[in-house]
């Protein structure tokens, strides 16, 4: 699985909203569909995506970028945030 989907479902699991922003606009917000999330996203070479949380405030972001124009985005930045470092131990495979 592409790391940027495995995080859009991560993110969703933990009851968080997603915002998509393309470069150039918000191309989409507060979504919780996998796939709508997924389209924005491939239809850039790279986007922002800012995690909400149920206050309405942001809980985390990520850079997402096309490395290579085959639709192989990669997660290439985010915050620091614990959530954030778990998901990404457990793509990774990585053990505590």
């Amino acid at each position: 699985m592409r790391s940027d989907k495995s995080l859009v479902k991560h993110a969703i699991s933990l009851g968080y909203t997603v915002n998509v922003f393309d470069t150039e606009e918000w191309s989409l917000m507060g979504s919780t569909k996998v796939n709508e999330i997924m389209a924005e996203i491939d239809g850039v070479g790279e986007a922002e995506l800012v995690f909400i949380g149920n206050d309405g405030g942001p809980v985390g972001w990520a850079y997402v970028i096309d490395h290579g124009g085959d639709g192989s985005e990669n997660v290439s930045d985010y915050t620091v945030k614990p959530w954030l470092d778990k998901w990404f131990n457990e793509f990774h495979g990585f053990t505590a």
